[in-house]
Order: C-alpha cells, then sequence, then structure tokens
C-alpha cells in the first residue's frame, strides 16, 4: 500500500491545539469555542438582578476565573489593596507606651552608610536610630544562614571572622547588601551591637513575615498596643487576617511613607 493510500486512525493522528477547544460550523465554517472567553463574556452580560446560580450549575471553565486569567495564575495585586487602605483606613496618634515591632530587613535600608569606616562605625547609627525613634521595641531580623538563633556563638565567632567589625567597608551600600551573604553577615554583626544595647531581638530561620505578625499578636494578646513597622504588604496582609476584638488594638506602620493605619 502507497503512503497516499494509508489511513491513519483519528485517534492516531497529529493534532493542533485547536482540536483541544471545542467547535461549531457556522455556514460551513468551523469556528472554535474558547470556554474560558464564553464563561468571561456571560460574566459581562449577565444582568446582576438574575439568578446567577444555576448559571455556575454548568462547567464552563476548567479552571476558576478568580485564580487564573489566559490559562496562567493571576499576579497578586496586594499593593493596590494597601493604597486602597491608605485612602479609607484611620491614621493613629502617637502612644509612648505601645510595643513597636521593627521588620528588621526594612531597617537595615534605613540608615545611610557613611563612607570608608568601618562596619563597627555602620552599625552604631543602628543602635542610635532605633533607640531614639523606639522607646520599646522588638526586631525581627530574615534568617542568615545556619545558625537559628543569634545565641549559637560557634556560628557568630564564624562570621565575625568572615567579616570583622574594623575591617572597612568598601562597597556602597546598595551594592553590598544585594550580595545575600554579604547581607547575612552584616545582620549577624548588628545583632550583636543591638543586642549589647539591651535591644529585644528575634532571628527568624526563613523569611521574617511570619514572626513579625506572630510576635505583634503575642503583645496584642497580653493587652498591649502594638505598632508594626515594616514594608512588605505581605505583614499587612497576615496582620488583617489575624488580629481580632479580643487582643489590643495593632497598628501598621511604613517607614517609606511615615504614615500609621489603624487595623482593628
Amino acid at each position: 500500500m502507497s503512503a497516499v493510500k494509508a489511513s491513519i486512525k483519528r485517534n492516531d493522528q497529529v493534532r493542533s491545539l485547536d482540536h483541544l477547544h471545542p467547535a461549531i460550523k457556522v455556514d460551513k465554517k468551523k469556528i472554535n469555542i474558547h470556554p474560558n472567553h464564553l464563561f468571561y463574556r456571560l460574566i459581562a452580560i449577565a444582568q446582576r438582578d438574575e439568578n446567577m446560580t444555576p448559571c455556575f450549575d454548568y462547567e464552563l471553565t476548567a479552571m476558576p476565573t478568580s485564580l487564573f486569567k489566559d490559562n496562567f495564575m493571576r499576579k497578586s495585586v496586594k499593593p493596590q489593596l494597601a493604597r486602597a487602605l491608605e485612602k479609607s483606613v484611620q491614621s493613629s496618634g502617637e502612644n509612648p507606651q505601645a510595643m513597636h515591632v521593627l521588620d528588621g530587613g526594612a531597617l537595615i535600608h534605613q540608615v545611610k552608610w557613611q563612607k570608608k569606616v568601618t562596619y563597627k562605625d555602620i552599625a552604631v547609627p543602628y543602635v542610635n536610630y532605633v533607640r531614639t525613634g523606639y522607646r520599646d521595641c522588638c526586631i525581627v531580623f530574615d534568617g542568615y544562614g545556619q545558625a537559628p538563633t543569634i545565641k549559637d556563638h560557634e556560628h557568630q565567632r564564624r562570621i565575625a571572622e568572615l567579616l570583622s567589625e574594623n575591617i572597612k567597608a568598601h562597597s556602597d551600600q546598595q551594592t553590598f547588601l544585594s550580595n545575600e551573604k554579604n547581607k547575612s553577615q552584616f545582620i549577624a554583626l548588628l545583632n550583636r551591637c543591638l543586642e549589647a544595647d539591651d535591644q529585644i531581638l528575634h532571628n527568624s530561620t526563613g523569611d521574617a513575615d511570619t514572626l513579625i505578625v506572630e510576635t505583634a499578636l503575642l503583645f496584642a494578646r497580653q493587652e498591649r498596643e502594638v505598632k508594626v513597622v515594616a514594608d512588605d504588604t505581605d505583614v499587612l496582609i497576615l496582620l488583617m487576617y489575624h488580629c481580632n476584638a479580643n487582643m489590643a488594638d495593632i497598628y501598621f506602620h511604613s517607614e517609606v511613607k511615615r504614615s500609621k493605619k489603624f487595623l482593628k
């Protein structure tokens, strides 16, 4: 049998991507139907006063439109939520008795580094910044390597050998902190300086967002007003989810915009 006369079963034939979608014929012309697009249009033209429940009884789309768009997971819009809250949420006043929970990751960018000074000289302004700006505070840093806490003296000894307090900084602040290893070593040095100043420190084993929220909730449950100082919208979202009326007030304070927002 020649190749021209040979026939292949439909199930064994190679199909294009268009065959993945159902199709109808209009004037003898095949038109592919995309269920997702059809579902979007039905929602757009539906009258709001009609009962939409029967429409959702049919599987018009294989993926939930709230999570996916054009076959890709939707990008989060948390910054838009933060901007909306800034316009509608009441700002707080100053309470000298409040407990401040600081995001250490944001803190290291709040002090401008001097040039041609030692790392110890760079750390001192951070200590002064915390001491003068916050009466009572707890600083939460991201995890910085093998050690789970700053109490691991062997880890501190190894870090001290890599980043000595008396070595002069040759890189600018942005370049130095963009390197994760350098950043981790500087956080360890800053931990020692802040601990020597009797500041309360927490170091997470990974990203600090969860520990920041847990620390804030701990103080709030002790009936103490809390002000969280952070720039990450994830922290704000977590606080909004977990805080409730059975604890003291919690405020979110952005160092970038210098604004305090009431959460409860």
